[in-house]
């Protein structure tokens, strides 16, 4: 409009929830940030990682930033990314309300990792939704990953199903590219157990395991531990419930399951 350059940052997490930036699956998360000119990088993909992966991934990164162009949207196309997005929300924000107890309660146990700069004055802000007040990105993350439920699935089954009802699957998949991958990078952090053993006391576990089934079959995806690191990660998560339950430590288990999986959240 001003004919003035634009030069779009985006800073993502090495998880599907918090962006999906890491060496493994660069090349298949990168093109849902067409447009973006530089790509900020978490600790969590310089550290976590071999070091020849991430000089790869990294090159991966700059050259092919430097070669996509910016995909322009119209008005119907934005009203459109609109109705989905509500899909999705509807589901999702009830559910996390529900949820967010058990998130506050084990994040209190998710270590801080950095020393960071206090958000103040116009910087400043709580995470939350709706009534309930959330852990900031990071610690809501680690908390849900710790428990075996990726958050990516909260009400994503349910909004699957609604798109589909109203004949936007092919519409949504044009606009997120990476869906299924993206879910089935966070499906192997999958313990179903852990989440039918909530179910037979919360609403909102019966809801996200409603929305594990529903993403298997509509995606054709089945979801839970691939690798040897990831049945790892499956056990850890469940000795952290069952110590929970008990009173027990189990920072040590939460540790080592953020190894397994190379991101704390």
């Amino acid at each position: 409009e001003f004919g003035i350059p634009v030069y779009p940052i985006v800073g993502t997490g090495s998880l599907p929830f918090r962006g999906g930036i890491n060496p493994d699956n660069i090349e298949n998360s990168l093109p849902q940030y067409e447009g973006a000119k530089t790509v900020t990088i978490q600790s969590a993909f310089k550290y976590d990682y071999p070091i020849q992966d991430v000089k790869k991934a990294l090159d991966f990164i700059e050259k092919k930033l430097t070669k996509v162009k910016p995909v322009k949207f119209g008005d119907d196309e934005f009203q459109t990314m609109e109705v989905l997005n509500d899909i999705f929300k509807n589901f999702y924000r009830p559910t996390i309300e529900k949820f967010a107890p058990m998130i506050n309660r084990m994040a209190q146990f998710v270590p801080n990792r950095r020393e960071r700069l206090q958000h103040i004055g116009l910087l400043g802000y709580s995470r939350g939704v709706g009534e309930v007040a959330l852990p900031r990105a990071i610690k809501f993350t680690a908390a849900c990953y710790s428990m075996g439920i990726p958050p990516e699935f909260i009400g994503t089954g349910r909004g699957l199903k609604e798109v589909r009802a109203k004949g936007m699957t092919e519409t949504l998949n044009a606009h997120f590219k990476t869906l299924k991958w993206e879910l089935s990078h966070a499906g192997k952090f999958v313990n179903k157990e852990n989440i039918m053993l909530f179910a037979k006391k919360y609403d909102w576990a019966r809801e996200i395991m409603l929305d594990i089934e529903l993403c298997e079959e509509i995606l054709g995806i089945e979801l839970g531990p691939q690798k040897d690191r990831h049945f790892l990660h499956r056990n850890l998560t469940s000795n952290i419930m069952v110590k929970h339950g008990l009173g027990m430590d189990f920072e040590d288990d939460l540790l080592e399951a953020a190894i397994m999986r190379k991101s704390l959240g």
